[in-house]
């Protein structure tokens, strides 16, 4: 396969991951704990290496889809663009994160709230705010951007 070849991507599986990490978001801002901030950190960057063991990929195949309470949807697509916007979201919520941990609550909990409301537009409205940096880079020239936007 050539590799700008774009694969198949469950896009149901993204939108499942969007609404968990709002979900595990907004309970840390309801709790004001900085936990499971952690928590949404750690499936974030795991899940933007790709990795089996990603906890929200073990979630979705290991127990959502075989309940049937959602059916894949794998659509052409590229991966690297979604990894690449789960990542920059993990790093917002680690900056948030380290802010809240020094005592600079509000401003720790404004970088977690970006990626809860972005979270909720790509729920929502199938915007995903990462993957349009993604393809604004590769359309500039940025070197490791390789993907084009699937048509």
């Amino acid at each position: 396969m050539e590799e700008n070849q774009p694969t198949l991507v469950d896009q149901n599986q993204i939108k499942f991951n969007m609404a968990v990490t709002a979900l595990i978001l907004a309970l840390a801002y309801l709790l004001n704990s900085w936990v499971p901030v952690a928590v949404a950190i750690v499936c974030q960057f795991t899940g933007s290496l790709g990795l089996l063991f990603a906890p929200y990929r073990l979630l979705y195949i290991g127990l959502i889809v075989p309940s049937g309470l959602v059916k894949p949807n794998a659509i052409p697509d590229n991966h690297a663009p979604h990894r690449f916007a789960a990542f920059i979201g993990g790093l917002f919520n680690l900056i948030g994160l380290i802010l809240i941990l020094n005592g600079f609550d509000i401003a720790g909990w404004v970088f977690v709230g970006i990626v809860f409301g972005l979270s909720l537009l790509n729920l929502f409205l199938s915007f995903c705010a990462g993957c349009f940096m993604y393809y604004m880079l590769n359309k500039i020239g940025v070197p490791g951007f390789i993907h084009a936007q699937v048509d």
